[in-house]
């Protein structure tokens, strides 16, 4: 559900230092919010602490938030550690092949351009005989 950022409770976090949030907020703008942020019924936000002050940061309105039925402390608190202790991050070797790959899509073949040459060629070629 979309939620208005204004009524997002943030109470006391575990996380002291949200770290530079400009990656994150270049990230939301060119991709929008990839995941949701978590509150409980009470809007009391769980989880997605960066992702709501990056959100602020861009003027965003509103968030995609899901809510869940959690009220203890105990119970937000779990959640809270959950989500940032449990998420894997790349490897090195992972990142490497993957910037690898991104590159060879970012810079088509030799043929690939060739091609589309002569299709945008043709197309306006066309579009000139009509």
């Amino acid at each position: 559900m979309q939620l208005d950022i204004n009524e997002i409770v943030i109470n006391k976090r575990v996380r002291k230092n949200s770290g530079d949030l400009n990656q994150l907020a270049e990230s939301m703008e060119k991709f929008g919010q990839m995941h949701p942020v978590i509150v409980n019924k009470k809007m009391e936000l769980i989880s997605g602490f960066r992702r709501v002050q990056c959100a602020k940061q861009l003027n965003w309105k509103s968030v995609f938030a899901i809510v869940v039925d959690v009220n203890t402390e105990s119970d937000k608190l779990t959640m809270e550690l959950e989500e940032n202790l449990r998420r894997k991050d790349f490897t090195d070797e992972e990142k490497i092949e993957a910037f690898k790959k991104l590159a060879k899509l970012k810079r088509p073949s030799p043929m690939k351009m060739i091609l589309k040459k002569i299709v945008k060629f043709f197309r306006d070629l066309f579009k000139r005989s009509l």
